[in-house]
């Protein structure tokens, strides 16, 4: 049986890249079980299923299991749900370098050039540098979903986002200490 990769490539479906996620997002954190998030989700798999779609339903089960018995499940939907940004936005599970996201953004027209032309090249490396994205695993689910509402870069007509918290994050700092 074949999914449906995100960039519209077929592969074989593989059940091993469910549990290798579920387990990833499950790591280090107490109380919860990625056995129970798996059998929750309950998945439905057909020919040609989209990756993203298997992605979300891992979301859901695991944001489904939270309670007052089980909190923390709020962290490991968080981090799922954090991924599927991740790969919205850098187009993989690695980060872009700091300038690329700024030029890509400036190019495509999402932030305004006159802002990054404030700074220079050297002065956005080095801020770059002070990026740490592993700070997003300490969102919760609800806390990661309202700034993907409210506050992330986003096409409002699409629902593309177009940035993750910690380019958030230093974008608005540079706008309010540019001058």
């Amino acid at each position: 049986m074949l999914v449906t990769k995100r960039n519209g490539s077929k592969e074989q479906f593989s059940v091993e890249k469910i549990h290798r996620v579920v387990e990833w997002a499950t790591k280090g954190i107490n109380g919860v079980s990625f056995s129970d998030i798996e059998m929750n989700a309950n998945l439905s798999i057909h020919d040609a299923i989209e990756t993203s779609k298997i992605h979300q339903i891992l979301i859901k089960s695991a944001n489904d299991l939270i309670s007052t018995s089980s909190p923390n499940y709020q962290y490991v939907a968080a981090r799922l749900l954090n991924m599927q940004l991740r790969k919205e936005v850098w187009g993989g599970d690695k980060p872009i370098k700091f300038l690329l996201f700024l030029k890509r953004s400036t190019d495509n027209g999402i932030y305004d050039p006159t802002f990054v032309k404030k700074w220079s090249n050297d002065d956005i490396e080095i801020l770059g540098n002070y990026i740490n994205h592993n700070r997003d695993d300490s969102f919760t689910y609800a806390g990661l979903q309202q700034m993907i509402d409210k506050d992330l870069v986003k096409n409002r007509s699409t629902g593309t986002l177009h940035e993750t918290p910690q380019f958030a994050y230093m974008s608005i700092a540079m706008c309010l200490f540019d001058n």
